[in-house]
């Protein structure tokens, strides 16, 4: 055996940690993944789409435990019912990117007054403080526990494996051991056989022949005993046969088989052996016998193999105790019986003594730990297949403990370093939430963009204002830059910021000492004025509107672009009305859904509630509506001026409520948009137009081409081309019939992905024509990049065209370049003969307004399309 092949597998002490350091990180990641400050566990993820521009969902561990209130996105404003409870919650926020810091602004006000998420409670906070305390301390505690149980389970683990390696060890000394045991009988009955067939009986021979084969097999000696018992060995002893011991010893062999003893004494000089005898059996019949004699230091050097780097040993006994053979290792002892050696050693040891007997008794293989004076031994006992022998593998207590130690010491090593390591996170979680606190009231108190107040600080102050200054009359306005987005898309959030902070310049150099103002997010902005009659104020906010657009009128290069700004105003009635409530007053007042008469300084009324309530009940009734057949079309015709001829009609929808007449559509179109049920008008425009037009082709009637308009949320569905289609092909029209509009804003705030599918409509044959052109950030380049086939002049341009030369110079123009890009162009609101002959002299391609026809049925449009060569003067 390899002297050091059986040193154990020591346990390192990274099995130790592996075991130990998930269960701490486990405790301490749980406990402190609870903590409920937001700069310390600010955490967000999108989710489903926001229905409003491109926003979605956000969820925000909240820093406080937040009553019921309404939070605000703080991008874009738009705001949501927050549930009151500790925890995760979910507000809606712009795609655009946000820091922590923005994110945590966005929680700026709830319903709880003065009671703000920033509003720290110190009696609450020092409970904080010391529950993370006593966390550390439960930590700390729990890592000892922990420690304690996992070095107990560690040494254990560390003791069974170099009890194992005994076992192993003394497996393979069992099977060594037999061999040579084995070995050396083959060796003699081998020799027995050649022996009986080389023909002569000669002892003295026969010795001879046996010199050699002593010398190379290492015997003590080896010899002939005759049938007589006398006998002769290698070293020229002899034997007679009146000596009963060497017939006792040699009578088994005698007798036929092949033997090896138990421990004997020499006869010639007294030291201990083991003899080998095999039977000669020769023709005659006769009955030699051949032996072999070991001294036991022959089986001590076969047992001596270091284990345990020397420190264990082994012996080898009878089943009744007596020695084999023992050992001369340092820590062994010598003994003529074990057991009664083991009870000599300790009276402690009568216990593991007679489990020892019954195991051998029962031929059992096991563990035992013995007391003596050299100390605790471990022992494996191990029946060996030669008599009744049986090994015994030692190691001293000692060695099992050195190998424990090591590992032990470097594991205790690294729990130190968990436990520092614990203290450095919990000092680091402390000052994370020191620096998180100042953090957060910065971040409260101090808008990101802008650099001044934040809206949470301004909701405070508002409050404060409102209840210490009872004797002044106060009023709520919400500031909103019309068409910001369009800053940001054309000339980058850089530049957008920039704007933003001149917008909030000038009101901080409007507002006076009793006042307040601040970013409330995105482009709307909110400020508490101090007023003493509506004129009064009404004067003051035109001034403060114009004072920020001067301020923030920038150009940037050559292109210029003006900030226009809508107020919308709600005078403080009852003081103890929440302010988020007069901040809603104030905003539906600015809205165009709820206020149509829009100016860019509008007073909350109750006729804007009212607008509020009707909006809702249209909303409510459009499906009813829908189905009982109130919507029908009317058909406005459009006039070739240079052919001055009519050459088609826009499809124009109307609602004929039975109980309260006709609703106009510029009352309920909006409300439809906002809704999102504009989608299902929109499909039911094109189906009655193209049942009317399916009509009059089956009366014969030439048909002129028809256009019907495409709402922006229409545009986003994917099925948008296929369903139109649809439409058109279930009503078997020419697809040349069919003219789509869509407006300006929709085809500039989807240009990349309608390019696509307007060109599979033009190739289908269905035109597309731009409508209400100028009415918004008006862009050649879209021209050139967005395939439409007609150009409408919105009525904007139109109006001001008789007075107004810089509008005449840009409408020629405009009129110019798209007809260079074959692109036709039409001009919506025409209603006088002087507009008509102004653009008729610009070479317009076609009009449309009043002028030329109203809006008008089906059956009056018929009587004109009867008669399409007719020429019309105007």
């Amino acid at each position: 055996m390899n002297a050091d092949a059986f040193t154990p597998p020591a346990a390192t002490a990274f099995d130790f940690v592996n075991q130990m350091l998930p269960s701490l990180f486990l405790i301490f990641s749980v406990r402190y993944s609870k903590r409920h400050y937001m700069s310390a566990a600010t955490a967000w993820k999108p989710t489903a789409g926001c229905r409003r521009r491109s926003y979605s969902a956000m969820r925000i561990q909240a820093a406080e435990p937040l009553l019921p209130g309404r939070a605000l996105c703080g991008s874009c404003g738009w705001n949501r019912r927050w549930r009151g409870f500790m925890g995760w919650g979910e507000l809606f926020m712009c795609r655009r990117p946000l820091s922590s810091a923005r994110i945590i602004c966005s929680l700026i006000s709830f319903d709880g007054g003065m009671g703000s998420v920033y509003n720290w409670d110190m009696k609450r906070e020092g409970r904080r403080q010391r529950k993370l305390y006593i966390d550390i301390i439960a930590v700390i505690a729990m890592t000892v526990l922990l420690a304690v149980f996992f070095t107990w389970k560690f040494q254990q683990s560390s003791e069974g494996k170099v009890l194992n390696t005994l076992s192993e060890i003394s497996c393979q000394s069992v099977n060594v051991i037999q061999e040579e045991v084995e070995k050396n009988k083959t060796l003699l009955t081998n020799l027995a056989i050649y022996i009986s067939e080389g023909g002569t009986k000669d002892i003295d021979v026969l010795i001879e022949r046996l010199v050699n084969v002593d010398k190379m097999n290492g015997f003590k000696r080896m010899g002939i005993i005759r049938d007589d018992y006398f006998g002769k060995a290698t070293d020229g002893r002899g034997f007679v046969p009146d000596r009963e011991s060497i017939q006792e010893r040699f009578q088994a062999a005698m007798e036929g088989e092949t033997v090896v003893s138990d421990r004997l004494k020499d006869l010639d000089d007294g030291k201990d052996i083991t003899l080998y005898s095999t039977p000669i059996n020769w023709e005659d019949g006769t009955r030699y016998v051949l032996f072999g004699a070991y001294e036991i230091e022959y089986y001590k050097e076969i047992l001596s193999v270091s284990t345990f780097g020397g420190e264990g040993y082994s012996y080898i006994i009878r089943k009744n105790g007596d020695c084999v053979i023992d050992s001369e290792n340092k820590n062994g002892s010598s003994f003529e019986n074990y057991y009664d050696y083991i009870l000599e050693e300790s009276e402690d040891n009568r216990a593991g003594m007679r489990r020892l007997q019954e195991d051998i008794d029962a031929f059992r293989d096991g563990f035992v730990t013995f007391q003596t004076k050299k100390g605790s031994r471990y022992v494996y006992y191990q029946p060996l297949e030669i008599n009744d022998w049986y090994l015994m593998s030692v190691i001293p207590e000692a060695v099992v403990e050195t190998h424990i130690n090591g590992p032990m010491a470097t594991a205790y090593a690294i729990l130190l370093v968990c436990l520092l390591g614990i203290l450095y996170l919990a000092c680091r979680v402390y000052l994370i939430q020191k620096a998180g606190r100042k953090m957060l009231e910065r971040a409260a108190y101090v808008d990101e963009v802008t650099g001044d107040a934040s809206y949470a600080k301004f909701m405070l102050d508002a409050q404060k204002l409102l209840h210490t200054y009872t004797d002044k009359k106060y009023a709520l306005a919400v500031l909103n830059i019309k068409r910001f987005q369009y800053i940001n898309d054309l000339y980058g959030y850089e530049e957008g910021d920039r704007a933003l902070k001149r917008v909030m310049k000038a009101l901080r150099e409007a507002v006076g000492t009793y006042e307040c103002a601040a970013r409330m997010q995105s482009d709307h902005y909110a400020i508490l004025l101090v007023y003493q009659d509506q004129k009064q104020l009404q004067e003051r906010l035109d001034m403060i509107l114009k004072k920020i657009e001067c301020e923030a009128d920038n150009r940037v290069g050559d292109t210029p672009y003006v900030l226009k700004v809508q107020a919308g105003v709600y005078m403080v009635q009852q003081r103890e009305e929440m302010l988020e409530s007069m901040l809603d007053r104030s905003a539906m007042a600015a809205r165009s859904e709820y206020n149509p008469e829009i100016n860019s300084c509008n007073f909350y009324s109750e006729t804007i509630r009212s607008r509020m309530l009707r909006n809702k009940e249209l909303e409510d009734r459009f499906s009813e509506a829908l189905k009982n057949q109130e919507f029908y079309l009317c058909y406005q015709p459009k006039f070739q001026v240079e052919e001055q001829r009519f050459c088609g009609a826009e499809a124009l929808v109307r609602w004929e409520d039975p109980k309260t007449g006709a609703i106009s559509p510029a009352e309920f179109i909006p409300v439809l948009e906002h809704s999102g049920s504009i989608v299902e008008l929109d499909e039911f425009v094109l189906e009655m137009a193209c049942s009317q037009i399916q009509r009059w082709l089956r009366e014969g009637i030439e048909v002129l081409p028809v256009s019907v308009n495409v709402s922006q949320l229409h545009l986003y569905r994917l099925n948008f081309v296929e369903r139109y289609l649809e439409i058109i092909d279930r009503h078997q029209i020419p697809h040349e019939l069919i003219q789509l509009e869509m407006t300006e804003t929709a085809l500039f705030s989807n240009e990349d992905i309608l390019s696509d599918s307007l060109e599979e409509l033009r190739s289908r044959g269905i035109r597309i024509l731009m409508d209400d052109f100028g009415s918004g950030y008006s862009s050649v380049t879209m021209l050139k990049s967005m395939p439409i086939d007609i150009l409408k002049i919105d009525k904007s341009m139109v109006d001001p065209v008789e007075n107004n030369e810089k509008v005449r110079l840009i409408l020629s123009s405009i009129i110019r370049l798209a007809q260079s890009l074959h692109i036709s162009v039409t001009a919506e609101g025409v209603e006088n003969k002087a507009q008509y002959d102004i653009l008729k002299s610009m070479k317009i391609d076609d009009i449309q307004g009043y002028y030329c026809a109203r809006p008008m049925s089906a059956d009056q449009y018929a009587c004109i399309l009867k008669s399409p060569q007719k020429k019309y003067e105007f």
